[in-house]
């Protein structure tokens, strides 16, 4: 009887024993795999359209000035839920900017797939995120964030580059001068400049000839006169470059290569003029 009790406290103590083992291996698993951590970080927001691929959608100046540095978005609590770091801002053209929050928040870190979420959000790039602050409502994607350009090449210099405003409407024109106003509304020492005060492009020649047009006669024999108009500008400008993986790029990702055209936004005058030619560094 002895014997047959012994054995069942020992087979109680084993099972006990093994119930014991399961628990704590579903609770370290539970915890393992399971496991999330707050962290605050700060990440860029482009305020445009929420479609990563019409970023290019840029807010009216009315838009940017809602935007300041410290505003904040609270919960029903009252606490800081998310918070602006920074605004950064490239003017566009007169009327719109290309506009860069960086935002200060607590998110979740999943060890697992290495991702950051907000709002059971994943916190990568094109994510569309909208936020209430004190001052202004706004939605845009997420364009960089905590490692995702590691490993990439990524250079900074400046690059001389000539250019030659040419007006849009005479596309289809053999004259490519612009009126006298236009051409003398560039002077050297002119600069674009961002938010932060970093000089983006500067002019560091300017020359201006009279437009040529070409003039055929009645026989069919052709030569060139010059306009007694119209003016050809040719601008050499001190660009600062933005090299990614080998490909340059200038202002609010502009692409620098021969023939594209190069929003130039000044104190006074816009101008679109045509890149002729990229100096060697």
């Amino acid at each position: 009887m002895i014997k047959k009790i012994k054995k069942k406290v020992i087979l109680s103590q084993i099972i006990d024993l093994f119930i014991l083992v399961v628990i704590g291996f579903v609770f370290f698993f539970l915890i393992f795999f399971l496991r999330r951590k707050q962290e605050l970080i700060t990440f860029k927001l482009k305020v445009t359209d929420r479609d990563v691929l019409f970023s290019n959608v840029n807010p009216w100046n009315s838009y940017v000035q809602a935007f300041s540095e410290g505003d904040t978005e609270r919960n029903e609590l009252g606490k800081v839920v998310a918070e602006i770091q920074k605004v950064f801002t490239i003017e566009e053209n007169p009327h719109k900017q290309s506009v860069y929050l960086e935002i200060k928040l607590k998110a979740t870190y999943n060890p697992r797939s290495k991702k950051y979420s907000f709002r059971s959000r994943p916190i990568i790039y094109g994510q569309p995120f909208i936020f209430e602050f004190s001052n202004v409502k706004v939605e845009g994607i997420v364009v960089d964030f905590p490692g995702f350009l590691d490993g990439s090449s990524i250079k900074k210099y400046k690059k001389l580059i000539r250019v030659q405003v040419i007006e849009e409407e005479r596309s289809f024109s053999d004259i490519y001068g612009i009126r006298d106003f236009k051409a003398n509304g560039v002077n050297i020492g002119d600069e674009i400049i961002d938010s932060d005060g970093e000089v983006l492009i500067k002019v560091v020649d300017r020359e201006i000839y009279p437009a040529k047009r070409t003039i055929f006669t009645d026989s069919g024999r052709s030569y060139v006169a010059s306009d007694l108009q119209l003016k050809d500008v040719f601008l050499t400008l001190e660009v600062q470059v933005k090299e990614i993986n080998g490909r340059a790029y200038v202002l609010d990702f502009v692409p620098l290569y021969l023939g594209g055209v190069l929003p130039l936004n000044f104190e006074n005058i816009s101008l679109w003029p045509t890149i002729i030619e990229i100096q060697d560094e």
